[in-house]
């Protein structure tokens, strides 16, 4: 069992503040390790310490999972497609959705993340956007993945992603499937080296959908 610490709860609702934070302004609220001023004085953030927190409380991935998901007899093959099209992305914007969650940088860079999904009438829906990512070489790519967290875990690729032209600050994309993903509720947005790896590569942004 993970030993929680007494200050558990205070580094946790500031790791969530500091999620939701980087998902809505679009760019890193803070460094590594920043310092913040206040009236009592100078406070330095510990983000690799928060992501640590987030860890022990199920919020990203711990090194079991990380193990367990680059584990290629944990694949599932699902049929789907990834939509980019502004106007297809400003109407699913748009709609209603049964679960969402803001991604964390797993880096403790200062990417940022909000994916939300839905199934209904025989059709699974992901909307996400992500923003503020790091740059990749020429030979690699994003990929998006959807992870079942059970004692037997399932990874689904989305697919691989190209950052759309003039969008690098902030872009989203949708995708959809005729199978019902609901029960995959955990989100990992990877780079990706263009090889014939099937596994998940470095991970940047992880979260849950509740």
């Amino acid at each position: 069992m993970r030993q929680i610490y007494t200050n558990q709860k205070y580094r946790l609702a500031l790791s969530v503040a500091l999620f939701v934070c980087l998902a809505t302004i679009g760019f890193g609220c803070l460094s590594k390790n920043e310092s913040k001023d206040t009236q009592e004085g100078s406070v330095v953030i510990d983000r690799q310490a928060i992501l640590e927190d987030a860890k022990e409380a199920g919020l990203i991935m711990d090194d079991d999972e990380l193990q367990a998901m680059a584990d290629v007899g944990n694949l599932v093959t699902v049929e789907g497609e990834i939509l980019m099209n502004e106007t297809v992305l400003e109407s699913a914007k748009k709609d209603d959705y049964r679960v969402s969650g803001a991604l964390a940088d797993v880096t403790a860079g200062g990417s940022f993340g909000v994916v939300k999904s839905k199934s209904e009438e025989g059709t699974f829906t992901l909307y996400a956007t992500v923003g503020a990512l790091p740059v990749l070489h020429e030979d690699q790519h994003y990929e998006a993945w959807l992870v079942k967290r059970d004692a037997l875990m399932r990874v689904v690729s989305l697919g691989d992603l190209t950052v759309p032209a003039g969008e690098e600050e902030r872009w989203s994309f949708l995708y959809t499937s005729k199978e019902d993903l609901s029960q995959y509720d955990f989100f990992v947005f990877t780079s990706e080296w263009n090889d014939t790896n099937p596994t998940p590569g470095l991970h940047i942004l992880e979260g849950v959908m509740e």
